[in-house]
């Protein structure tokens, strides 16, 4: 038998593939985020680059924060007012912790009395504009010159530091941090309706792979049995 190549030492990776698409409806009481869902879906297409996930943490390791929990955050003050705004902020829109850390005042623009915020994601180099809910407005601080800092956050080793110590006056027994609130804005987002294609282009996923965890986990909390 003549010596060769073996194929098998070089097959190709196979992508995984979505078993099945998971359909979601809108309810009217959340009309508000349906309207910004769409704003997304027209104005930005969905793009077919390779989904590169190798730092995603599994779904079972996604953890977020409930609205109750993100309540007493929001009823309890801190020392650090630019902290405690920065990541009520991102809970409701989803921005990485690089993101908003870089984050200036000419990033944030009006049109058509829409709000929308505009940056260069730090993980991907791409460019993403993200129309902002009220709520997210209402945790901006004053607004600065164009060039200034947002939030002039310290580095994410201070950071943490002070989100534990917030998290303690709040009386959560909670690890914050800001991926924690971009988890939270995920499924925010699927527990209103919002649809799996405009939910990916809301987070700036390249596609709506990495979305789907945020779907699974809104599933098995509906099938939690109530106490």
């Amino acid at each position: 038998m003549p010596s060769g190549f073996n194929p098998n030492l070089h097959s190709a990776r196979k992508a995984a593939r979505p078993s099945h698409r998971l359909f979601l409806f809108l309810d009217s009481r959340h009309h508000p985020v349906r309207c910004l869902a769409e704003r997304v879906y027209k104005e930005q297409s969905l793009e077919t680059a390779e989904r590169q996930g190798k730092d995603r943490r599994p779904e079972s390791k996604r953890e977020f924060l409930t609205l109750d929990e993100v309540r007493k955050l929001e009823d309890t003050p801190y020392i650090q007012e630019n902290i405690r705004r920065a990541f009520l902020f991102t809970c409701y829109c989803g921005l990485r912790v690089g993101d908003v850390t870089d984050l200036c005042w000419s990033d944030i623009s009006v049109n058509g009395g829409q709000h929308f915020v505009s940056v260069v994601m730090q993980k991907n180099s791409k460019p993403i504009s993200l129309p902002l809910p009220a709520k997210a407005l209402s945790w901006l601080p004053e607004r600065g010159e164009p060039e200034a800092s947002v939030f002039s956050l310290p580095s994410h080793t201070v950071l943490n530091k002070h989100l534990r110590k917030w998290a303690e006056l709040a009386g959560l027994d909670r690890h914050l941090h800001f991926h924690l609130s971009r988890h939270t804005y995920g499924t925010m987002l699927i527990t209103a309706g919002v649809d799996l294609y405009t939910a990916s282009k809301m987070m700036g996923h390249a596609d709506v792979r990495p979305t789907q965890g945020y779907a699974k986990i809104v599933d098995r909390k509906k099938k939690r049995p109530f106490h």
